[in-house]
């Protein structure tokens, strides 16, 4: 099936938007209301794990898209296009980083804290082992952040980064 480069470009940049408005909805705006709204610290961390768990297997499917999408562009410029290509096997190595070793190593962390309780030994070092794991999402995400905003700014380049469209974003014949 030929895809339009129109339409490519279209698709490129639902995805692309969805994951980054998303991803700066969760970090900056609903995990900070979970944290200002409840009072009792581990329930606002079950939710906050809850959300970014779920939200951990849609970053997939948009990784995969935004590969699929960078793949199928019939671009002109080979360096864009590898940089696109590439950018997204690092983004979607993301998402599968955080949905099946760094959100499970999270949580299993949180609840071994709940269950351990704040005056045992052990205690001290899960919560060690889990702020690292925390600053390691942390900095992760806004690599993250960084790529999808990369992306963002070569699929405009000048209107021209998908073949076919020209500076108002309409098929040339």
């Amino acid at each position: 099936m030929k895809w339009s480069p129109t339409l490519l470009g279209h698709f490129f940049f639902f995805f692309l938007g969805s994951w980054l408005i998303s991803t700066i909805f969760i970090d900056f705006f609903a995990v900070m209301a979970v944290f200002k709204n409840v009072s009792n610290i581990f329930e606002a961390g079950k939710v906050g794990m809850y959300v970014f768990s779920s939200f951990n297997k849609f970053e997939i499917l948009f990784g995969f898209f935004l590969l699929l999408i960078s793949f199928k562009n019939p671009m002109e410029n080979i360096k864009i296009k590898n940089t696109m290509i590439g950018l997204s096997l690092i983004l979607l190595g993301f998402a599968l980083y955080y949905n099946f070793s760094l959100s499970p190593k999270i949580t299993s962390l949180t609840y071994s804290m709940h269950d351990i309780g704040i005056s045992n030994k052990g205690y001290e070092e899960a919560e060690k082992l889990h702020e690292v794991f925390h600053k390691r999402y942390v900095f992760m995400d806004s690599i993250k952040l960084f790529l999808l905003l990369t992306l963002l700014c070569l699929g405009i380049g000048k209107g021209k980064t998908f073949k076919g469209l020209n500076q108002e974003g309409e098929t040339k014949r």
